[in-house]
């Protein structure tokens, strides 16, 4: 019994330890962007992007398996093209930025996919709401020391409460929404 205690306890170092030596990936904010989309009632485009975000990447390709993304959000940070978009967005029904002024996304595993991109499922935290969305990103720049990650997750504003209670500006926002993303980011 105490064997098997030793190799469980090794074998759970060895998985910490290994994923402790990925060296993290620190973002570039003048070099990055997290934008969305939106399609409103009249089949027109409602476009806006947070201008705050922060985050640890531990990422290595050769290392998916060990590799994590976990990115915090300043929702107060967010600018819309529309006047009226920007106005409520803030609001309660919205964003509700006073009682959640952060959003949180923490992948859970990544993998490979046969068109050359990567796809990270995970976790969003957002309005008080947590659940599981999809990142898709391709690498067009990956170095030992720079990295560029382009990609896209679309989104249920109705899962996550954004826009629920808004009985004059809610239904004429269309759900999904798509979220676009460029992280630049370099290593020490």
């Amino acid at each position: 019994m105490k064997a098997l205690v030793g190799v469980v306890a090794f074998l759970l170092m060895a998985a910490s330890a290994e994923a402790a030596d990925l060296v993290p990936w620190r973002i570039i904010p003048a070099e990055s962007m997290l934008s969305f989309t939106a399609r409103d009632a009249t089949g027109g485009t409602i476009t806006g992007r947070f201008g705050s975000f922060s985050g640890t990447i531990l990422f290595d390709p050769a290392r998916l398996a060990e590799s994590k993304i976990n990115i915090d959000v300043d929702v107060a940070s967010v600018s819309a093209g529309l006047p009226d978009a920007q106005s409520n967005l803030p609001k309660p029904a919205w964003l509700s930025i006073q009682a959640f002024p952060k959003a949180h996304y923490e992948s859970m595993a990544l993998a490979k996919r046969p068109d050359g991109q990567y796809e990270a499922q995970g976790t969003l935290s957002l309005k008080g709401v947590s659940a599981p969305v999809t990142l898709t990103f391709s690498l067009p720049t990956f170095g030992p020391k720079r990295a560029v990650a382009k990609g896209a997750a679309r989104l249920s504003r109705g899962v996550f409460k954004v826009g629920q209670g808004d009985k004059e500006n809610g239904p004429m926002v269309a759900d999904p929404v798509d979220l676009a993303f460029t992280i630049t980011a370099e290593q020490p």
